[in-house]
């Protein structure tokens, strides 16, 4: 479905089967908000109104914790601004809360709150993770860097406390994984006091410069099985200096994560976002290979056998970035139909 207002959807979560919210980009200019909601299972979304300084800003991350509450990140590139928002309404209404803890992150990531909204996370991707036990009226940088099973490699050299480690997954405030540069996956049970860790070699760039990262890192309730997607090989950019790496990578385990195996895919470009149903079903996504001389579309696949095989469940149309699943039959990807901010937004049902 091809929503007016917001575009190149890149955020959507739902707290049960009717009731969703979705952010993109919102152009200056252009009527409506860079957030909609809907309470209908999302045949149908709305403009919701926004308190903030948002116009032309991206969105960064989106969690819900129940039914009324919610916070939403979004990023000002000029002058560059890091915006926190919270809704009360189920996401019809949204306010800008302060956080001026969070203005010295360049890039924030995915976000998470327990239950009550008390406690929670934000990865700031490259730096600290930003940690909160008020409901989020204040945040304290937390440091991954303690290893316990250190010091990761790449090009020979050690991996840099302050390393990129875009994807993100929490089971409790105790315990979070997180993934990125190198394949690099590092694990905390203690809130963020140790960490412990493993890596995960990726390919590296004909240059033999490791540019290779995981993005996203999802797993199942109990632990057990995991799933994490990024990119890996040559840095490829097009002449209008849009860069990507050229393969993607797919890792899954069965064990909790103390051992990874790799999962071919036949798809040009990097992937984005992974949701975990079991060790041997899984559903990835990614924007194409929108930096190849001859550009490749989005993709969507699905594998029901722990990633020999990926079915193609791609709708025919371009980028998806998020995906998000209630349960094994209600789920939803968002995305974008065409490039950059003149892109028409979608949020696509899955029906597997």
């Amino acid at each position: 479905m091809v929503m007016p207002g917001p575009v190149n959807m890149s955020q959507v979560q739902f707290t049960d089967r009717l009731h969703g919210v979705a952010m993109g980009i919102h152009p200056k200019g252009v009527p409506g908000s860079a957030i909609v909601w809907t309470d209908d299972g999302g045949d149908n979304w709305n403009d919701a109104k926004v308190r903030g300084d948002v116009d032309g800003a991206e969105p960064e991350a989106l969690f819900l914790v129940n039914t009324q509450l919610g916070w939403a990140l979004m990023c000002g590139l000029s002058p560059r601004k890091q915006v926190l928002l919270r809704s009360e309404d189920g996401g019809r209404s949204w306010t800008q809360q302060a956080a001026p803890e969070l203005e010295k992150a360049w890039v924030l990531g995915p976000m998470w709150f327990d239950r009550q909204g008390k406690s929670g996370w934000i990865n700031a991707c490259s730096g600290p993770l930003l940690a909160t036990t008020d409901g989020a009226r204040s945040w304290k940088p937390v440091s991954p860097a303690k290893y316990e099973n250190g010091p990761f490699l790449a090009e020979g050299k050690p991996v840099p406390p302050t390393f990129e480690h875009a994807g993100m997954h929490v089971f409790s405030f105790e315990h979070v994984i997180l993934c990125g540069y190198a394949g690099v996956i590092v694990e905390t049970t203690d809130a963020g006091r140790t960490w412990k860790g493993r890596q995960v070699a990726l390919e590296a760039s004909s240059d033999k410069q490791m540019r290779a990262s995981l993005r996203a890192i999802h797993f199942t309730p109990d632990g057990g099985a995991g799933w994490a997607v990024g990119g890996e090989g040559d840095e490829i950019r097009n002449p209008n200096s849009w860069a990507q790496l050229r393969h993607p990578v797919v890792l899954s385990t069965a064990d909790g994560g103390n051992t990874w195996q790799r999962s071919k895919v036949e798809v040009r470009g990097p992937l984005n976002d992974v949701w975990a149903m079991s060790d041997r079903e899984a559903w990835i996504c990614g924007i194409g290979g929108y930096a190849l001389q001859s550009p490749a579309p989005g993709c969507l696949r699905h594998t029901l056998d722990g990633g020999r095989t990926w079915i193609n469940e791609h709708p025919g149309i371009d980028g998806l970035r998020k995906l998000f699943f209630l349960d094994t039959q209600h789920g939803w990807v968002a995305g974008g139909v065409g490039g950059g901010q003149t892109a028409e937004s979608l949020i696509l049902l899955i029906r597997p």
